[in-house]
């Protein structure tokens, strides 16, 4: 056990957290399950109280592997009821996930704090460049399916070049590093030293229930097949650099030069 912050030598179990990381899952996916079904409204509510129960069962719970475990997913109910709370229709969707992110890349900070995490610990270190060339190589590949599949999007920004590098800059930062940072940093990070393996699959379903919200049965499995090829880069190589540069390759190609290349 690490004796700073508290966490279990990776390839050990806890079976409790394997319970209550498929409890809190579940809530998770129902919250998810009433914000598609009831609408924004019901969904802001669903996921407030989500968010509200998660943070309330870490206070009860105290120091341990358990409160991480809770602490930590508890960010992704508070992404929901931010997405659901900012008005995507009169926000750019440029400066909506700039907004988005910036609140959560707060919320991962604190939570870190909390846990006593430095961003070494969950990952954020140097790896071999040839991986990271690698595997940002097939992620500006995967772009390609990703933009089939989900079809173009129109982030909104002004033209020019301006424009352009405000787009690029706000996707890379906020979509490609800062979903990698959430999902295969602290999520999986927490995960595996409570759940040897199960902190992929933990990242990978967390990955899965965000990426619902977009209604589309193909990109959400698209998105969890990307996420269980980054998921198993981080855990073999123990740092999240690799993954960074495929996501960020991969939204950018996506989300920003093929809309304009084939506009």
């Amino acid at each position: 056990m690490n004796p700073r912050t508290g966490l279990q030598r990776a390839g050990s179990v806890e079976p409790h957290a394997v319970r209550l990381a498929s409890a809190l899952g579940l809530a998770l996916a129902v919250a998810q399950a009433v914000t598609l079904v009831s609408g924004p409204t019901a969904g802001l509510l669903a996921q407030s109280l989500a968010l509200g129960a998660f943070l309330g069962l870490s206070v009860i719970q105290g120091p341990g592997p358990q409160q991480r475990l809770t602490l930590t997913l508890a960010i992704l109910p508070l992404v929901s009821v931010l997405t659901l709370a900012v008005p995507a229709a009169i926000v750019p969707p440029v400066f909506w996930y700039l907004e988005i992110g910036l609140a959560t890349f707060e919320a991962i900070v604190l939570v870190m704090r909390r846990l006593d995490l430095t961003f070494r610990d969950v990952g954020v270190q140097r790896a071999p460049i040839s991986e990271v060339l690698s595997v940002g190589a097939v992620g500006a590949f995967l772009a390609v399916p990703a933009y089939v599949i989900a079809g173009p999007i129109n982030l909104g920004q002004s033209g020019g070049l301006v424009g352009f590098a405000m787009a690029s800059a706000i996707v890379i930062v906020f979509v490609g590093i800062l979903e990698e940072l959430l999902f295969r940093g602290i999520i999986q990070s927490v995960g595996t030293q409570l759940m040897s393996r199960g902190g992929v699959v933990l990242s990978v379903a967390a990955t899965a229930v965000m990426y619902s919200a977009s209604l589309n049965l193909r990109y959400v499995l698209f998105t969890t097949l990307v996420a269980a090829f980054f998921g198993i880069v981080a855990r073999r190589s123990g740092s999240i650099a690799a993954p960074i540069a495929g996501h960020a390759a991969l939204v950018w190609v996506q989300l920003v030069l093929l809309p304009i290349l084939l506009s």
